[in-house]
């Protein structure tokens, strides 16, 4: 049976908790596996069912969007359960094999860093700017950082023995990437330049992306556009009121030409069309030198 390590649990919108964890690195294959989510209001549980099975090559993410972040007195606790390929099952929370093995506790993940409402509103605002006005869609492939070794991966050497594998794409792990996930973000313009080295002119195009706190990026992960424009997250830094995140900024590089990425199938949503929040409320405007009030519709 593998084993579900780094289990968390952060809130996103003031509906809506993110969740992930990883798997220690293994040789079994992983699409004999499923996992499923279980929560609860209680740290010894019980723990009810409240996703489907979620099957590799999928994503290590959930989004629990039937929650009420803005609740002082209800905590909310994940486990992670494991249906392996005979049917057996295991669950795993915030204790590890060896600490369950000794204590006998299985634990549970809760939220971390508590956003409070000004965070969760200021979430909610960017991701609406985003998908409204300044975004654009973009697939976020996340790069397998463990699971099942590459058939290509020598485990005494620790490296990889080919460079264009098309079996982990570099990355070491079978598969290399996650399924894509839809993301709406923000990509500034590439400055353009030349810089010369000892094979030839190289053309190096770096920018800066903006998004909200979901997916998550971590360095390596791959992003694509619409146009298959590719880039690779160097590195990210986060935006945070004491330490919850409200939007991630990245750096990130267009990938060269002969690539192997380049080469990874990634199949774009079509027809997606971004339905707007309906309108808010007249809100009241005290800016007014007379000191009148003045009500000013939204978007006025």
């Amino acid at each position: 049976m593998i084993e579900v390590t780094r289990i968390q649990a952060i809130p996103s919108t003031p509906y809506a908790i993110d969740l992930s964890w990883e798997v220690r690195p293994t040789f079994d294959p992983l699409e004999d596996y499923s996992f499923t989510v279980l929560r609860s209001e209680s740290v010894g549980g019980p723990f009810t069912r409240i996703s489907g099975p979620i099957v590799f090559p999928a994503a290590f993410l959930f989004r629990d969007n039937q929650v009420n972040a803005f609740s002082k007195i209800r905590a909310y606790r994940y486990r992670i359960r494991v249906t392996g390929p005979t049917g057996d099952t295991l669950e795993f929370g915030s204790r590890t094999r060896e600490e369950r093995a000794r204590t006998g506790e299985i634990g549970s993940v809760g939220i971390e860093a508590e956003p409070d409402r000004i965070v969760l509103a200021m979430n909610r605002r960017f991701e609406l700017l985003l998908r409204a006005k300044v975004g654009r869609p973009v697939m976020v492939l996340s790069r397998m950082t463990f699971g099942q070794y590459c058939e290509n991966y020598d485990a005494e050497l620790q490296k990889h023995l080919r460079a264009d594998c098309r079996q982990c794409w570099g990355t070491n792990f079978a598969g290399g990437y996650y399924s894509p996930v839809l993301a709406w973000l923000r990509v500034n313009p590439k400055p353009k330049g030349i810089r010369r080295t000892e094979i030839g002119e190289v053309h190096p195009a770096v920018s800066v992306a903006e998004l909200g706190r979901f997916p998550p990026l971590k360095p390596g992960d791959l992003l694509v556009e619409r146009e298959n424009v590719r880039w690779h997250v160097g590195t990210v830094q986060t935006t945070e009121k004491r330490r919850a995140a409200s939007r991630q900024i990245a750096q990130i590089s267009q990938l060269e030409a002969g690539r192997v990425e380049l080469q990874i199938p990634v199949a774009f949503p079509q027809g997606h069309i971004f339905v707007p929040e309906p309108a808010l409320r007249p809100r009241m405007d005290l800016t007014s030198l007379t000191g009148a009030r003045r009500i000013i519709e939204s978007g006025g």
